[in-house]
């Protein structure tokens, strides 16, 4: 539907696709990893913490670099 939220699976499979796209040792881990996170710091960020979108971003980095992205 046009305007509506994106579902959790389509947000998996497109973390997915691009993790593959970049050549991440392993594209489904990486989804799921980014997708918890991605949520996690939704809630917290709802929850008042200011500074969940920072963390997240921090441990990201950490995921991706785990999977074979280059250090940024």
């Amino acid at each position: 539907e046009a305007g509506s939220a994106m579902s959790a699976g389509s947000i998996r499979a497109m973390l997915r696709e691009r993790a593959g796209a970049a050549k991440m040792t392993d594209p489904g881990a990486v989804a799921g990893s980014l997708h918890v996170l991605l949520v996690g710091a939704v809630i917290a960020g709802a929850g008042g913490d200011a500074q969940a979108a920072r963390r997240a971003r921090e441990v990201a980095r950490a995921v991706l670099q785990e999977h074979g992205a280059q250090p940024c």
